[in-house]
């Protein structure tokens, strides 16, 4: 009899981790299916190809520049085509080029066109505050540029990254027509520092197409932050698709009531660990627990040491008791950022202006 009950009550086990395993699945596959996750990954495929195409059109610049930095070019003022002025523009515009669309990435080397991509957005590279660099694609006045900088419409910002796009086309054909001209780049040989191909491939390029695609391309990745947030009414599908066919019928009632990707791809890790667990052999699962248990004795091994620590300074300094709680064994240990620390000496490195050290 005693069998027989272990039999029946193994075959329920087994019963149970079979519907887990389909839970989960289930689970899983309603994420993958999510509307704002589909549109986001077709929206990431069309971006791709417009990136591909604002690529091909900016590639010839980048070896221009990477071909003029290699023999140690510089720009010099040339009557009719650049002031002495814009020289200074028009090297960050060079210096910005040659580091992209490379084919070995590395310290200032990316092998994409993203970087040029935020430029277009006004986004510094250094974005430590007291960094200073040149914004080669700014034409406006400094107050203005201010002032409207601080409306945050999204047709003010379109108007921005049409005008600063089209500042860049307009310095990529100067240099195109300085590449051209004799006596245009100054260097200590006198030859042409730029081969016939190679002004060949640069004279292709299409502003007004350049200037479309970015656009195009600006506006999805908005309407893909807004899916990732959960968050994406019907106006911004539409502008995104330009009328296209990833708007839903129940769209206007269902944006608000998604989940956002960070609770999708959190629920489906959770769903592919349990599918795991339920595939896995005894054995396998035995020696994932020996490991966990392992972990768990060097942590409270760990928060031993930190009580004894803790107790024997607030004891001697204060005359104080400490008892620390040991963590929850499924609590995620992370230290917070702490930029400063208040201290001793603190109250006077405020006023003096100074910043806190940590510690």
């Amino acid at each position: 009899g005693g069998g027989e009950d272990d039999t029946v009550e193994g075959g329920g086990e087994l019963e149970s981790w079979k519907q887990c395993k389909k839970d989960a699945e289930t689970r899983k596959q309603e994420c993958v299916k999510d509307k704002g996750l589909v549109k986001a990954l077709i929206l990431e495929k069309e971006c791709e190809g417009l990136e591909m195409e604002m690529a091909r059109a900016m590639l010839p610049f980048c070896e221009l520049a990477r071909v003029l930095d290699g023999k140690g070019v510089r720009l010099v003022e040339v009557a009719g085509l650049v002031t002495s002025e814009e020289v200074p523009n028009l090297q960050e515009v060079l210096r910005r080029l040659k580091s992209s669309l490379c084919r070995k990435p590395g310290a200032d080397a990316c092998p994409g066109i993203r970087p040029i991509l935020l430029d277009f957005q006004g986004i510094p590279r250094d974005p430590s505050p007291n960094a200073f660099e040149i914004d080669p694609f700014n034409d406006q006045p400094s107050n203005d540029s201010y002032q409207e900088d601080t409306i945050p419409t999204t047709i003010t910002t379109e108007n921005e990254i049409r005008n600063r796009v089209k500042k860049c086309c307009s310095q990529l054909q100067t240099l195109h027509d300085i590449a051209k001209t004799k006596g245009g780049f100054y260097m200590d040989k006198n030859e042409s520092p730029v081969s016939s191909s190679a002004i060949r491939e640069c004279s292709n390029l299409d502003t007004e197409s350049l200037t479309n695609n970015y656009l195009d391309w600006y506006r999805k990745c908005l309407h893909q932050r807004a899916l990732s947030t959960g968050v994406a009414d019907e106006a911004s599908s539409a502008s995104s698709n330009g009328g296209g066919g990833l708007q839903d019928d129940d769209n206007s009632t269902n944006d608000c009531k998604r989940q956002s990707f960070q609770t999708l791809t959190e629920t489906i890790r959770l769903a592919e660990m349990e599918v795991s667990i339920a595939k896995a052999p005894k054995q396998a699962l035995t020696l994932v627990r020996k490991q966990l248990d392992r972990i768990e004795n060097d942590r409270m091994k760990r928060f031993e040491v930190l009580q004894e620590m803790a107790g024997e300074v607030c004891l001697r300094e204060m005359d104080f008791r400490l008892r620390l709680v040991p963590p929850k064994r499924d609590a995620v240990l992370e230290l917070p950022e702490i930029k400063s620390a208040i201290g001793i000496l603190s109250p006077t490195l405020q006023l003096a202006g100074e910043p806190l050290p940590v510690g």
